[in-house]
């Protein structure tokens, strides 16, 4: 909605003015954007690295004989190395 825009605009103006301490003048323009984000980027590689753990899950030896043997079932998938990266 343009006058939210606008409002939004004068408020950061006025703020960036005041921190500032000089005048200036703000324009926003908004549009589509041609280009994947950063935000969509590491979305998508979440989303990617996500379904590459699953396959792995789903293909392991392992994981299939505790499935026949016991019944076992597969509840998640999670990043072993998650916590030390962190």
């Amino acid at each position: 909605d343009n006058a939210r825009m606008l409002a939004v605009q004068d408020k950061l103006q006025a703020a960036l003015r005041a921190y500032f301490d000089r005048p200036l003048q703000l324009r926003i323009r908004t549009g589509a954007v041609a280009e994947e984000t950063e935000a969509e980027r590491n979305s998508r590689q979440d989303r990617e690295q996500t379904a590459q753990r699953i396959q792995e899950a789903e293909e392991d030896p392992l994981g299939k004989e505790l499935q026949e043997t016991f019944g076992a079932q597969r509840i998640s998938v999670e990043d072993a190395g998650a916590e030390e990266a962190q």
